[in-house]
Parts: structure tokens; C-alpha cells; sequence
């Protein structure tokens, strides 16, 4: 399994554990998204940010989850790329 596919699952399983209200397990899991995409290589950040952020960007929109929803708990660097991916998604609608 590629870091990319990794990000992919991580992001489902975000989904779920923001459907079941577990905000600590959030708090947890954007924090590591966040170090992963402030403090390592350019690979292992460009993985976290398209593996990760985008996938589930992606993923909340089938989903039906507002574009705000993980805002409480995502980091600096991971808020400005998810609305710049948003942006980008949306930008010819």
C-alpha cells in the first residue's frame, strides 16, 4: 500500500469518526496530518496534503459534510490547502 492509498483510508476513517462525535479522536488525527505535512521531506508533505486533505475533501462532498465541518480541528498549513483544493474543485462551477 502506497503513503497515497494510506491517505485515501485515513480519510474514510475520519469520516466515521466524525459521524460517531468522537472530537478528541479528531483532535488526534488532523494533529498528525498537520505534523506529517509541516515537519517531514516535501514527499511525505505532498502525501499528506493530496493523499490526505484531498481525498477527503473529495469524500465529505459525496458525504454530504458541510465544507466548515473540520475546520475546529484541522492545523494551519492543512485549513489553507483544503480551501485551495476547494477552490480549485469549484472554481469553473
Amino acid at each position: 500500500m502506497s503513503l497515497y492509498d494510506f491517505g485515501q483510508e485515513f480519510s474514510e476513517y475520519i469520516v466515521e469518526v466524525f459521524r460517531n462525535g468522537n472530537h478528541n479522536l479528531l483532535k488526534k488525527c488532523f494533529l498528525a496530518i498537520e505534523n506529517l505535512c509541516s515537519d517531514s521531506d516535501e514527499y511525505l508533505s505532498n502525501t499528506g496534503h493530496v493523499g490526505f486533505v484531498e481525498a477527503l475533501l473529495i469524500l465529505r462532498s459525496h458525504k454530504n459534510i458541510e465544507l466548515d465541518a473540520f475546520d475546529e480541528w484541522m492545523g494551519k498549513k492543512s485549513k489553507i490547502f483544503w480551501y485551495q483544493m476547494h477552490e480549485y474543485f469549484t472554481k469553473d462551477k
